[in-house]
C-alpha cells in the first residue's frame, strides 16, 4: 500500500518562490525507516510516528547548521513513499536556505561526506541520532532524573550515535553535545522520540535506518522495549521552535535560571515565563535586555475557541554572529 508519494530522488536542489517573496534554495536529503515487525501495524500508530517525526526533523536547522557551517532557515520532513507490510518509510528532509550559495555549500558538504557513506545513510542516521537522544532522555525523565547530562554516557556508546558521529566526522562526545546544544528542550524531543517508535514498541521489532538490508544501521529491539511509552506532558500543549529571534527581556532573576519573563514582538508582546535550556543559563544574558536567540515556544489553549497562546519561551542558545 503507497500512502503518498512527492519528490523524485533526482531531485536534490531546488528553488521556488511564493507570491512577491524572495526565493527560497531547498537541498532535499533522504532519510528512511524501515519497521521490522512480524504483524500488521495500527493506523493511530503509524498516524502518531509521522507526527513526532514531522516535529522532531522540525528541530534540525540548528544541528545541521552547525555541522555544514551553513545558516538553515528550516527544515521540512516530505514524504517519498510509505509502504505497508513492515512498514517502509521513504522521505527526504527538506533542508532550507535563503540563497543558491548556502544551499551549495550544504550540498558541496553533504557530498563530501558521501564519499565514505551512503547519502541515505547520512540523513537516516541523523534523524536516527536524534531518535537515540530523546529515548534516552525520556528514559530518565521517566525515572525522575532532569540533569542536562542525564544518559550522556550511555548516549555516548549507543551504536547509532557512535555510527553518527563517524559520518560526520566527530567524536561521539563532539556528537553529543552538538545535539545537545542544538534541538531544544529534552523533554518534549523525547515525547517526540517516543512517538516516533511507537509502531515498534509492542513488538520484537527492531527500526532500521537508511535500508531494509539486515546489515543497515538499527534501533534494536531491546532498546525500543526500555522506551517509556508515553511522557507525561500536558496535552493540550504544543511547541514549535524558532531560529535567530529577538527577545526582549522584560523580568530578571540575576541569581538564577527561574523568575525570567520575556516577550518577543511582533509575535509575542506579552511577557511569558523565559526558561533555560540545556547550554544557556541566565549568566549568559546578564546585562543583555535585548538579543538573538534559538528558541522553542509553548502554547496553551485559552478561551472558548481553544485559541493556542503563548506560555513559555524556552532558550535553547544565542546567536552568534
Amino acid at each position: 500500500m503507497e500512502i503518498g508519494r512527492s519528490l523524485p530522488q533526482s531531485q536534490k536542489l531546488s528553488a521556488t518562490t511564493q507570491g512577491n517573496s524572495a526565493p527560497e534554495f531547498t537541498y532535499n536529503l533522504p532519510v528512511s525507516l524501515y519497521f521490522r515487525t512480524t504483524t500488521p501495524i495500527q493506523v493511530d500508530e503509524l498516524i502518531t510516528s509521522l507526527q513526532s517525526l514531522d516535529k522532531l526533523t522540525a528541530r534540525m536547522p540548528k544541528m545541521l547548521g552547525k555541522l555544514s557551517k551553513v545558516k538553515v532557515l528550516r527544515t521540512e520532513l516530505l514524504v517519498n513513499e510509505i509502504q505497508a507490510g513492515s512498514i517502509w518509510e521513504d522521505f527526504f528532509v527538506a533542508v532550507v536556505f535563503k540563497d543558491e550559495t548556502e544551499m551549495i555549500k550544504f550540498g558541496n558538504y553533504i557530498n563530501e561526506l558521501a564519499k565514505e557513506h551512503p547519502v541515505e545513510t547520512i540523513g537516516s542516521v541523523l534523524v536516527g541520532s536524534l531518535i537515540v537522544f530523546g529515548i534516552y532522555k525520556a528514559i530518565a525523565w521517566a525515572k525522575g532524573d532532569t540533569s542536562k547530562d542525564s544518559y550522556n554516557v550511555e548516549i555516548k556508546d549507543n551504536t547509532i550515535i557512535q555510527i553518527g558521529s563517524d559520518v560526520v566526522n566527530k567524536s561521539p562526545e563532539q556528537f553529543i553535545k552538538l545535539i545537545q546544544t542544538a534541538v531544544g528542550a529534552p523533554k518534549s524531543l523525547a515525547k517526540e522520540a517516543v512517538g516516533v517508535i511507537k509502531p515498534a514498541k509492542e513488538e520484537n521489532a527492531e527500526i532500521a535506518l537508511g535500508g531494509k538490508e539486515l546489515d543497515s544501521p538499527s534501533l534494536n529491539s531491546e532498546f525500543i522495549k526500555a522506551a517509556p511509552s508515553s511522557i507525561n506532558i500536558d496535552p493540550e500543549q504544543s511547541s514549535e521552535v524558532l531560529y535567530d529571534v529577538t527577545l526582549d527581556v522584560r523580568k530578571i532573576n540575576r541569581d538564577a535560571d527561574k523568575g525570567w519573563e520575556a516577550v518577543m514582538p511582533p509575535r509575542i508582546t506579552r511577557r511569558v515565563k523565559l526558561s533555560f535550556g540545556d547550554d544557556v543559563s541566565h549568566e549568559d544574558i546578564d546585562g543583555k535586555f535585548e538579543f538573538r536567540a534559538d528558541v522553542e515556544v509553548f502554547y496553551k489553549p485559552q478561551g472558548k475557541d481553544k485559541i493556542p497562546t503563548p506560555c513559555e519561551i524556552h532558550l535553547i542558545g544565542l546567536v552568534q554572529d
